[in-house]
């Protein structure tokens, strides 16, 4: 388990069951790396498909305001829904999850998993997805502005160097 997780005392039994709160503002203090999603769509349905790999230390998703059906298309990962029992879900399993659930994870093996959203407004662009389908935290919106500030400052540094 990497340092950082041990000072925060995340063990891999333990960590899914840890206040999403709590959780969040360890991982963010570590800094995050965004999985990005794979987006697939068919008439009135929206499917977003994540790889983790194995060992990453922590997942946690964003909060979802539909209810809406998950896919473990390959691996095995401990996980718990809204600071719930940690269980083992692994390929083959398929589970809904409701309105407000806010997952959090540890990736035994490399994971493939899928969620399945209704989408009868046929939205397409990103911001409209997440728009519908995700609650962002204010902790999370205040980090992620802050690395896009930072982005912007380093490209703007760069360029000037490069200028010169």
């Amino acid at each position: 388990m990497p340092d950082a997780l041990k000072q925060h005392s995340f063990e891999p039994l333990e960590f899914v069951s840890k206040s999403t709160d709590k959780l969040e503002e360890a991982m963010l203090e570590m800094g995050v790396e965004k999985i990005e999603p794979l987006s697939i769509f068919s008439d009135g349905v929206y499917v977003r498909k994540v790889f983790m790999p194995a060992g990453t230390p922590l997942v946690l998703g964003h909060e979802h305001k539909t209810r809406h059906l998950n896919v473990v298309v390959s691996g095995k990962a401990l996980i718990s829904m809204n600071e719930g029992e940690p269980i083992m879900v692994h390929a083959g399993d398929v589970f809904e999850s409701k309105a407000g659930v806010r997952k959090a994870l540890y990736i035994l093996e490399d994971m493939e998993w899928m969620t399945i959203h209704p989408n009868p407004e046929e939205l397409r662009t990103e911001e409209d997805i997440e728009d519908k389908f995700i609650n962002k935290s204010d902790r999370y919106k205040e980090y992620a502005s802050s690395k896009l500030l930072n982005s912007v400052q380093e490209i703007e540094e760069t360029t000037v160097w490069h200028l010169e």
